[in-house]
């Protein structure tokens, strides 16, 4: 017969209840911020877009743009969707080295987002050679 003392058996009981406190204690995981960056799927990727969540807990908004990259006659499209609502922004100025940046929402923190790039014909043109990335505010 194996004789354990109580006070091995106490010892045992406060170290893996301390081990489960440290465990419930840290809560649910929550997606970090991060930073993404799609292009389109045209063999010249004419279109690019990036989405930069927003790093801190304060109020500021996520900011994310659409950049055209190629003289195609297109221009860049970014969407961004969440929770069944899409933004928009569009360059329309052509491949001049400027993107049209925006950051005039502001997401629940870690939540996720889908972020696409496409080009289009025009500013109500169907959207062509998209893809699209998961991001996180």
């Amino acid at each position: 017969m194996i004789r354990i003392s109580r006070r091995t058996v106490g010892t045992a009981l406060v170290s893996m209840l301390t081990v489960a406190g440290v465990v419930l204690a840290q809560g649910p995981a929550v997606a970090a911020p991060e930073e993404v960056s799609v292009y389109t799927t045209d063999d010249n990727p004419g279109g690019m877009s990036n989405w930069n969540g927003d790093k801190s807990s304060s109020s500021s908004a996520e900011v994310w743009n659409a950049c055209d990259h190629d003289t195609d006659g297109y221009r860049a499209v970014t969407f961004i969707t969440y929770s069944g609502t899409r933004w928009e922004i569009q360059d329309a100025d052509g491949d001049n080295g400027n993107c049209a940046i925006t950051d005039d929402v502001n997401f629940p923190e870690g939540v996720t987002v889908t972020v696409t790039a496409c080009l289009r014909n025009g500013a109500n043109g169907t959207p062509k050679f998209c893809a699209s990335k998961q991001g996180h505010a």
